[in-house]
């Protein structure tokens, strides 16, 4: 079974579950012809009829996608688990051995759980140094995205601790303008709302009180 025809199976599957007939799915951009080939897995669907169907089910594209990975949790979802179970009992040896774990910059991903990871050792021991260079490349990552995902809210939250308050402020007034376009969706609010909490506290911590206004003004 190829891939169009997994995700065809599993479109049926999930529709036939809610007691779905094509036609209630169908609309004037998705017809049930193109639905039914789309089941068949004799051919795919555009983006934005994709987009339709799935919303067909009721379902977003995030829980048909985890539908689509088994059930099983992703590679995020994987890293915060560790890293919270780590984190609770402050097992700054448990840090260590995850960082050695992780492959080293093989890709933007691989560096910016391994930054996360050297944070939290930096929480608990004090004197753990992470380089300027790995700040800066971290800076214009977060600068090179023009609209912030959960992602970017997720590692920002993650990592405030790391800058200068004059870097932080500039880097939260980018959050808040950035993040604009997905403030609708429930899951991206609750994400947006720790990440801002998260700058809060710093600043707070820092007697920066001064900056919290500007920015929850953004």
């Amino acid at each position: 079974m190829n891939k169009n025809e997994k995700i065809g199976e599993l479109y049926k599957e999930l529709r036939l579950a809610r007691g779905l007939k094509l036609k209630d799915i169908a609309t004037k951009k998705l017809t049930v012809s193109q639905l039914s080939k789309f089941e068949r897995g004799q051919s795919m669907l555009s983006a934005d009829r994709f987009l339709l169907a799935i919303s067909g089910l009721n379902m977003n594209f995030a829980e048909f996608a985890h539908a689509m990975d088994d059930y099983q949790p992703n590679r995020l979802t994987i890293f915060e688990n560790k890293l919270f179970t780590i984190f609770i009992s402050q097992d700054v040896e448990g840090f260590k051995k995850f960082l050695e774990e992780k492959d080293r910059d093989r890709t933007i991903y691989d560096f910016i759980e391994r930054i996360i990871i050297k944070n939290n050792i930096k929480s608990i021991e004090k004197e753990y140094e992470i380089s300027f260079s790995e700040i800066e490349r971290l800076t214009q990552y977060f600068y090179s995205i023009e609209n912030w995902t959960a992602y970017e809210l997720y590692v920002f939250g993650e990592t405030v601790s790391l800058y200068s308050t004059l870097d932080l402020v500039f880097l939260g007034k980018v959050c808040c303008e950035r993040s604009k376009k997905f403030r609708q969706l429930d899951s991206y609010v609750k994400q947006y709302r720790s990440t801002l909490a998260n700058l809060i506290s710093v600043l707070i911590s820092r007697n920066e009180l001064v900056y919290i206004n500007f920015l929850l003004l953004s």
